[in-house]
């Protein structure tokens, strides 16, 4: 004799489910309604992400503690060209990204030798503006919903 198949039936959880997943879409909707509201959204979550491992990481490696001394003898001798880690020279290195350590320390009006988290401010801003690029880059491929969430 061949069983009758039970109907499936919702259960509370299977409800909340639905119920947020409807809020989730509602939320992305409201994010996604102008280009301002959206690239917001997008800067607060990428610094509600990157911002506690900046103030409370120390120096992890010892390329940064390299860069960051380097920095902090390149304001202190005001030779901006001649980048030197101790008595060596950092010649294969890019001067950019010491420039605008020496910028972030200058700006901070800390005194020398400034703390790690200062140094790290121009990689959270570099990071913040690749969030960005991925929202722009997304653009073509979908609407504004599409690239939030991209």
């Amino acid at each position: 004799m061949l069983e009758t198949a039970t109907p499936i039936q919702t259960t509370p959880i299977g409800k909340r489910s639905i119920i947020l997943a409807t809020n989730v879409e509602a939320i992305f909707d409201w994010l996604s309604a102008t280009h301002l509201r959206a690239v917001v959204a997008l800067l607060l979550l990428a610094l509600a992400c990157f911002l506690p491992g900046q103030a409370s990481i120390p120096a992890i490696d010892r390329d940064e503690a390299r860069y960051a001394q380097a920095t902090t003898q390149m304001l202190e001798t005001g030779d901006f060209v001649d980048i030197r880690f101790h008595d060596k020279p950092r010649h294969y290195q890019p001067a950019g990204i010491y420039w605008l350590q020496a910028l972030a320390v200058r700006i901070s009006g800390a005194e020398l030798p400034a703390p790690i988290q200062i140094h790290r401010v121009p990689s959270l801003i570099g990071a913040c503006l690749i969030v960005l690029l991925a929202y722009w880059a997304a653009l073509p491929l979908g609407d504004r919903r599409v690239a939030v969430i991209a």
